[in-house]
C-alpha cells in the first residue's frame, strides 16, 4: 500500500516501491524482522523448557545442580548484522589515508592506482577516481572486510578495490582496470568498474559481469533552471508529483494508461525513441541528446526471445522493475567546466 512518499532533498534516491516479479530469476526477499501473514490456526506451543528469565540465546541445564555462569550461545546472526571491526582511518589528509592501504598511489588529483599484486596474477594495474570522501568510504569497505579475517568478503561480496584488482587478472585486459566515481561492491566487477580487452588476442574474454546483470539500464539526465533555495519549499509536493506522474514496479501502471500490444513492443524494439516521438511521448529535440538518435542501427525484433518480450511488455511506459530510480540532485562541485557548460550545468 503505498504512502505518503518521503521528501525529496536533493541528492537524494527515490526509489520505486518493491513489488514481487512473477517472473523474477531472483529469490523473492522478505523484510527484516518482517513474519509471513498465516491464515489458519497454529497449533500452540508446547511448554518451553526455558525459564522465563532466561535470556534469548541461553540453555539453562536441564539438571538440578548449582547454576554455572552464563554463557552466551555463539551468534547465529548474518555476517553483515555483526558489528563493524574497530577500524581507525586516519582522516587528516589523503596522504595519511592511504598509508592504511600499501599499494594504493595517488596522482595528486582523483587518480587512484592500485599497483600489480595487490592480488595475485594481476595483468595490468587497477585504478578509480574519487576525492577524499569517497576514497574515505572505498578503504573504509577494504580495511573492515580485512579486520574480519573472512578474506575479505561482505554478504558474499567482495570489497569494491579488490574486486577491481580481480578484473585486472582476467586474460586480454589492456592498460588497467578502471573504477568510475559511484564505485561499489558488485556482482564479479564493482558497479563502475570498466576494462577493455585486446580483441587481437585469442585468450581474451568477455565477461557477462561486466557488461551487467541489468544490461542497457540507460540513464537520462533532464536539467532545471532551479536552484536548491527555490526547491526546497516544494520538495513535498515535487516527490508526490513523481510518485503521481511516474509508475513504478511492476503491474503499476504505464504513462500510455494501457499495456501495449505485442506489435507496438516490435516496433518499440526496433524504432526505439522514433517510436515515442510517433506516440507524442518526447519531442523532436530530445533524440538530438541521446546516443544515436534513440535508436540502435539495425535493431531487429526478431533476436529478442519472447520472454524477454513477456517481461518487457508489462513494463512499458514506467520506471520497470528491478533497480531503476528517479532522483534529484544537487550540482554540489563542478569538475570538469568544459563538460557542465556543453550541459548547462553549472553549481
Amino acid at each position: 500500500q503505498k504512502g505518503k512518499p518521503s521528501p525529496v532533498a536533493p541528492a537524494t534516491t527515490v526509489k520505486k516501491k518493491q513489488t514481487e516479479d512473477p517472473h523474477s530469476l531472483s529469490p523473492a526477499t522478505v523484510a527484516k524482522d518482517e513474519v509471513p501473514s498465516v491464515t489458519e490456526q497454529t497449533p500452540q506451543p508446547a511448554p518451553s523448557l526455558y525459564p522465563p528469565a532466561a535470556a534469548k540465546g541461553e540453555m539453562p541445564s536441564m539438571h538440578k545442580q548449582a547454576p554455572k555462569p552464563r554463557q552466551e550461545a555463539p551468534s547465529t546472526k548474518p555476517q553483515d548484522d555483526l558489528p563493524s571491526p574497530a577500524v581507525v582511518l586516519d582522516e587528516t589528509s589523503i596522504e595519511t589515508m592511504l598509508k592504511a592501504t600499501p599499494g594504493l598511489t595517488w596522482d595528486g588529483q582523483a587518480l587512484f592506482t592500485i599497483a600489480k599484486g595487490f592480488v595475485s596474477d594481476m595483468n595490468v594495474d587497477a585504478s578509480f577516481y574519487a576525492n577524499k570522501a569517497l576514497l574515505k568510504l572505498v578503504l573504509m569497505e577494504l580495511l573492515e572486510n580485512e579486520a574480519r579475517g573472512d578474506t575479505g568478503k561482505k554478504g558474499g561480496f567482495l570489497p569494491a578495490v579488490r574486486q577491481l584488482a580481480n578484473v585486472a587478472t582476467l586474460p586480454g585486459v589492456v592498460k588497467s582496470s578502471i573504477g568510475m566515481p559511484d564505485i561499489h561492491s558488485g556482482y564479479g566487477f564493482a558497479i563502475g568498474n570498466v576494462a577493455a580487452v585486446d580483441v587481437n588476442d585469442p585468450q581474451s574474454v568477455v565477461s557477462p559481469g561486466g557488461v551487467g546483470f541489468d544490461i542497457n539500464c540507460g540513464v537520462r539526465l533532464l536539467r532545471t533552471s532551479l536552484s536548491l533555495a527555490e526547491l526546497l519549499p516544494h520538495r513535498d509536493a515535487v516527490a508526490d508529483a513523481l510518485f503521481s506522474h511516474i509508475p513504478v514496479g511492476v503491474g503499476e501502471g504505464s504513462v500510455l494508461g494501457r499495456k501495449v500490444s505485442p506489435e507496438e513492443l516490435d516496433h518499440m524494439l526496433e524504432q526505439g525513441m522514433g517510436w515515442c516521438e510517433a506516440n507524442k511521448l518526447c519531442w523532436p529535440e530530445d533524440r538530438t541528446f541521446v546516443e544515436q538518435g534513440g535508436c540502435f542501427e539495425g535493431a531487429r525484433h526478431a533476436s529478442v526471445s519472447a520472454r524477454a518480450k513477456a517481461r518487457g511488455r508489462t513494463q512499458c511506459g514506467s520506471l520497470g522493475s528491478g533497480n531503476h530510480y528517479v532522483e534529484v540532485q544537487e550540482v554540489a562541485e563542478v569538475y570538469d567546466q568544459e563538460s557542465a557548460a556543453a550541459m548547462g550545468l553549472k553549481q
